[in-house]
């Protein structure tokens, strides 16, 4: 099954700064296309994943969610 139209597929480069013109073409192209046509990646073994804890979590987002879900209750 082909994700991407042939036309929205990345060209091959070859030479000096390939890099940087390949993570541009990538970056134009998420730019450029419906994202929900692209395939979904998920882990197929949760267990092989970094453990998930408050190290990664930005606590004043999730600080500022309660007092909005808080406040709504109070509603309520």
């Amino acid at each position: 099954m082909e994700c991407l139209p042939s036309e929205l597929r990345r060209p091959v480069r070859k030479g000096k700064d390939k890099e940087n013109r390949m993570l541009h073409d990538i970056i134009s192209l998420l730019k450029s296309v419906d994202l929900d046509i692209l395939p979904d990646f998920v882990a197929r073994d949760l267990e092989k994943l970094p453990p998930f804890t408050f190290d990664y979590l930005d606590v004043s987002k999730f600080l500022k969610d309660m007092a909005v879900i808080q406040a709504a209750i109070k509603t309520l």
